[in-house]
């Protein structure tokens, strides 16, 4: 009863709670998520009958960054010492670039945040702005192997604590600032520009808001890199007005956009063209997996920490749950480049 009615909501509830195990958790989920392409598309004709009505009310909704600082904490401040059991050193909260097989998921991050910053062309002479620090791996990495000045900012008192202590500890005071504020509370100008996956913490009624903020934030040559989740256009209707288990247990308020969501935006609030557009989904379920393998391996010294076992197993399931998601393309991970016009070439360099 509880899966018919709650859908993944009941299937993860009931997991939790023990009703209910299985030796591939993965590959159930995986099966579960491929039958839901029928059900989808009677839910997002439901969805394209009803948005006109239920999205004017949905927008009523007041922006509110105490709420949104409320929600981050939710997920982020659930303790430092719990993350590290399963990231890496980088303590990097996102979708690694595997070079292969054989690559550590320390070396992926960092090949990560490498194609980020190679992609808006990061140099010593920039000044780099970052929405969303996370526990600062990328910031430090832009000043250390790029050379750049780096303004990272976060709502998250915990990230913003362990960032502010790694900035201290490698010497890079005089590099690298992090903030304790809302995006939209930033002042200045700036080169470049990067966020990693906030914004999925981003509800879809301030999308214009952010990418009005970006717009702002970057000079007119200025470049943007952006890595985000995405669900497919035809989906998004519905997902933004749904809630999941994920949005339930792991990222209150979060809203997973879509390419048409993003593009939509950003032609609304500025004067962005969107110059580069790649995909990983296989990359982030490797990810996810390397991630569960380690949380898994980790796990007496989770509650030894503290942390039960029902977190360890919502955890298992939300880890699994978003690997079935990628392996299944049911989401994607992109990286994409936005650029303010006066970025772009007008024409080709090859006259004295």
């Amino acid at each position: 009863r509880e899966v018919a009615t709650k859908a993944s909501r009941g299937l993860g509830e009931s997991f939790v709670d023990g009703w209910w195990t299985t030796d591939d958790l993965v590959g159930l989920l995986q099966l579960l998520t491929r039958n839901l392409e029928g059900f989808d598309h009677l839910r997002n004709r439901w969805s394209a009958v009803t948005s006109p009505v239920v999205d004017p009310l949905r927008r009523l909704r007041p922006a509110s960054k105490h709420r949104d600082k409320r929600e981050i904490a939710a997920h982020y401040d659930l303790g430092n010492d719990f993350f590290e059991l399963f990231l890496d050193e980088t303590m990097a909260y996102s979708c690694a670039l595997f070079d292969g097989p054989e690559a550590t998921l320390h070396d992926a991050q960092r090949a990560k945040f490498d194609r980020l910053l190679r992609s808006i062309d990061l140099g010593p002479d920039d000044h780099l702005v970052e929405i969303g620090t996370g526990w600062g791996g990328l910031a430090v990495h832009a000043a250390v192997e790029f050379g750049a000045r780096v303004t990272t900012t976060t709502i998250s008192t915990e990230q913003h604590r362990h960032a502010t202590e790694l900035v201290e500890r490698l010497g890079l005071g005089d590099r690298v600032t992090v903030l304790l504020e809302d995006y939209r509370d930033l002042t200045g100008t700036y080169d470049k520009l990067v966020s990693v996956e906030m914004i999925e913490a981003v509800d879809w009624r301030d999308h214009d808001a952010f990418f009005a903020t970006c717009n702002r934030l970057l000079r007119p040559e200025g470049k943007m890199a952006l890595q985000a989740i995405l669900v497919a256009d035809r989906r998004f209707g519905r997902v933004r007005n749904s809630e999941d288990f994920v949005k339930r247990h792991i990222f209150p308020g979060s809203c997973i956009p879509s390419l048409d969501a993003i593009t939509r935006a950003t032609a609304r609030t500025g004067d962005f063209w969107l110059t580069r557009y790649d995909e990983f989904p296989q990359h982030y379920a490797e990810t996810l997996h390397r991630w569960h393998d380690r949380l898994q391996a980790t796990a007496d010294e989770a509650r030894a920490r503290g942390y039960d076992d029902g977190l360890l197993r919502l955890w298992e399931f939300y880890l699994c749950y978003c690997e079935a998601a990628f392996l299944e393309r049911y989401v994607s991970l992109a990286q994409i480049v936005l650029e303010r016009p006066r970025s772009i070439p007008t024409a080709l360099e090859v006259r004295p």
